[in-house]
């Protein structure tokens, strides 16, 4: 695939803010099954989401998703992911954030640590 341009870059993300499909989609090169849509359009459009759900569903990757397209497109943001245990935020939902940023179509900047992306310096 051709590498974007950093206008055609910016375009995309500024495109993402009000739409966490076409972000997932465009930026992130995955596509959601209809809950997942489902959800991250709830996100979008509600303070408050709950999802209720078994094991093996992909509540993890949307986390991950979701955590992301805010964070990318939402000036100022802070999102704080939490799980359980220590051990399912590290090695799980924060490896899914790691994959999916590592394998975004489009670069989305930051500094990636262990169990955080800072964006900007706040």
């Amino acid at each position: 695939m051709k590498p974007l341009s950093p206008e055609d870059a910016a375009y995309l993300l500024n495109k993402s803010y009000d739409d966490p499909v076409f972000f997932a989609k465009e930026i992130l090169g995955v596509n959601l099954w209809d809950k997942q849509v489902q959800i991250v359009e709830s996100i979008r459009d509600h303070s408050n989401t709950c999802v209720a759900s078994g094991h093996g569903v992909g509540k993890t990757f949307i986390s991950a998703v979701a955590t992301l397209w805010f964070l990318c497109t939402h000036d100022q943001s802070r999102i704080i992911t939490t799980a359980p245990t220590n051990r399912q935020v590290e090695s799980i939902l924060w490896a899914e954030i790691w994959s999916l940023y590592n394998n975004s179509r489009v670069p989305l900047g930051g500094k990636l640590l262990k169990t955080s992306l800072a964006i900007e310096e706040k």
